[in-house]
C-alpha cells in the first residue's frame, strides 16, 4: 500500500528558492513543481496548458507582486497527475480540515468481503502492535520511535484498506439503488 509517500522532496525546513511561509499554499505548489520536474519539466507535460516560466513561478512565490496568483485547479490537476503526491490536494484537505486517504489500486485488494476483512484485521494488527511496542518502551510514545517504526506508515495503510472497504459499500449500495 502506502500510494503517496507524505515525503517532502524539499526536506522540511531546509529553506527553499523563495522564502514563503511553512505550510503554506505557495509552498504546496512549489513542491508540486519540484515533483513534477521543476517548472521546465512540468510546461512541457501532456495537457499543460500554461506555458511561461514566468507565470509558474509566481505560482508558488510569494513576495508581494505574486501573492494574488495562484494556479488554476486544471494546472494542479496536470502536475499532480505526473508527480508522486497530491501536494495542493493534501494541502486544501488540511487547512479545511480533512484528511486525504489514497485509494489502493483495485488489484492489490481481493474481490470478496472475506479477503478485504483478511487485510484489514492484518493492517489493523499491525498498527496496534506497534504502537503497544513503542509505548511500552517508555510509558510514551516518541517522535525518534515514530519515525523509526514507521507508525505513520502502517497508519495510513490501515486507512487506505478502511477507504477500499468504504468504497467497495458505496458501489454495492449504488448499484442496488440503480437496480432498484
Amino acid at each position: 500500500m502506502g500510494k503517496f509517500p507524505h515525503v517532502r522532496h524539499r526536506p522540511q525546513g531546509a529553506p527553499s528558492s523563495k522564502p514563503r511561509p511553512r505550510g503554506s499554499l505557495k509552498e504546496a505548489t512549489a513542491d508540486l513543481f519540484d515533483a513534477a520536474g521543476g517548472i521546465t519539466a512540468a510546461l512541457a507535460l501532456p495537457g499543460m496548458r500554461i506555458k511561461s516560466k514566468t507565470t509558474a513561478f509566481k505560482y508558488s512565490n510569494d513576495e508581494a507582486d505574486c501573492a494574488d496568483h495562484f494556479a488554476a485547479v486544471d494546472v494542479i490537476a496536470v502536475l499532480e497527475k505526473h508527480a508522486d503526491a497530491p501536494f495542493v490536494t493534501r494541502w486544501l484537505a488540511d487547512n479545511a480540515g480533512f484528511l486525504l486517504v489514497a485509494k489502493p489500486e483495485p488489484a492489490a485488494l481481493p474481490d470478496n468481503w472475506a479477503g478485504r476483512l483478511g487485510m484489514l484485521a492484518k493492517e489493523a494488527g499491525e498498527v496496534i502492535a506497534r504502537l503497544g511496542e513503542a509505548y511500552a518502551e517508555g510509558a510514551t510514545i516518541t517522535a525518534e520511535e515514530s519515525a523509526r517504526m514507521e507508525l505513520r506508515r502502517e497508519i495510513r495503510e490501515a486507512m487506505e484498506i478502511l477507504a477500499a472497504c468504504d468504497l467497495a459499500l458505496e458501489r454495492l449500495e449504488e448499484e442496488a439503488a440503480a437496480n432498484g
